[in-house]
């Protein structure tokens, strides 16, 4: 169970660092094709980031 634990907050953190690296991205862009594509992924990554804190956190709240 602790191991499952840990995952569940490397896949949040690991989906933060993307977004962040995604975002980073889009500010060095010279193109705007390029700044759009950034933006979107940095956003995709914080989407995916939002659902894995919520639906953990259910499940950290039923474990404990």
């Amino acid at each position: 169970m602790e191991l499952v634990m840990s995952e569940m907050d490397w896949t949040t953190r690991c989906f933060h660092h993307h977004e962040e690296v995604w975002k980073q991205r889009a500010e060095e862009a010279k193109s705007p094709g390029h700044v759009a594509y950034a933006w979107k992924q940095s956003q995709t990554w914080g989407k995916w980031a939002r659902m894995a804190e919520d639906t953990f956190g259910e499940l950290k709240d039923v474990e404990n």
